[in-house]
């Protein structure tokens, strides 16, 4: 109970393993927030935006996970997607409140 906010940009399965997040749980704070950055896109100009998706695409690093992914979460969090766009970059985010 002593954290507000954790925060996890890109990371592997560990993420949603049940040790981590019951973990994770265990030290945030009521309605604490476990903010996971599953994906970011840059916006360029026209041609370099289409060179940066085709990189994205073949590195297997483009496209939100199912929504099934929220299941492992639903133990410990009450969970939704959200999109945070600013500029020229938007970053699709899954976000838990603790339970």
């Amino acid at each position: 109970n002593h954290f507000a906010n954790i925060v996890a940009t890109f990371p592997t399965e560990y993420i949603f393993d049940p040790v981590t997040l019951a973990e994770i749980q265990r030290v945030l704070q009521p309605h604490g927030h476990l903010v996971i950055v599953l994906e970011g896109k840059l916006r360029g100009p026209w041609p370099i935006r289409q060179v940066i998706d085709w990189l994205y695409q073949i590195t297997g690093q483009r496209g939100v996970p199912s929504p099934q992914i929220i299941s492992p979460l639903q133990d410990y969090f009450t969970a939704h997607w959200q999109t945070a766009e600013q500029d020229k970059v938007a970053a699709h985010l899954l976000i838990g409140v603790k339970n």
